[in-house]
């Protein structure tokens, strides 16, 4: 088969490099940017991860011939939406945080963060999730997952006998759960062993 016939019957990367063997005969050039450019198409409709990544390549390579940077972008947005599938959000987040204000994904960025940091809590990281959620704090209930964090953390704190820093932990919690009353019950138990240390001064500061 020769360039055209292997192009014709959808054999894309065999026509580029028939096409591209040919040198600077008649249009054979353009002919394998034609063929990339149908390569790159062909991977992006297949709809894959892998796929994906390549046609993003293949597109990138592109540069402006055709519709490149537009399918570019557009391939970009799937990859991301297919490692948030895949819970890889980290990876999500970097190709929609790439994609800036290209169709909702700032707002698909955010659900990658948010995503991650409850991830980060449910493994137990949640200095690490009080962090992300931090960054997010308009996006959903984030702000109120941060008050979480530092409760969750009081607690850690409480049950280790850090009372002073856990009545300071409970106080930024605000009112999540029943933050309000442990910090109050904390400052007590601090005062009191500030009390049993001899430091009446300062357990008297604080009851």
């Amino acid at each position: 088969q020769n360039a055209k016939q292997l192009m014709e019957s959808g054999q894309y990367q065999k026509a580029s490099e028939a096409f591209q063997a040919m040198g600077s005969f008649r249009d054979a050039q353009t002919q394998v940017q034609a063929c990339q450019y149908q390569e790159a198409v062909k991977l992006q409709e297949a709809g894959d991860l892998d796929s994906l990544l390549k046609a993003q390549e293949g597109f990138a390579a592109l540069g402006d011939y055709e519709d490149s940077a537009e399918r570019t972008q557009q391939v970009l947005y799937a990859i991301g939406e297919a490692y948030y599938a895949d819970g890889q959000y980290d990876q999500a987040a970097d190709r929609f945080q790439t994609l800036g204000d290209y169709e909702d994904s700032a707002d698909k960025l955010d659900q990658c963060v948010y995503a991650q940091a409850d991830a980060l809590f449910k493994n137990g990281q949640i200095s690490l999730a009080q962090v992300l959620f931090a960054t997010i704090a308009d996006y959903s209930d984030a702000a109120d997952r941060v008050r979480g964090c530092q409760y969750a953390l009081a607690k850690e704190s409480e049950e280790a006998g850090d009372y002073a820093q856990a009545a300071q932990l409970y106080l930024q919690a605000g009112e999540h759960e029943d933050a309000a009353q442990r910090y109050v019950q904390c400052q007590y138990l601090t005062a009191v062993a500030e009390a049993e240390a001899g430091n009446m001064e300062k357990a008297g500061s604080l009851f």
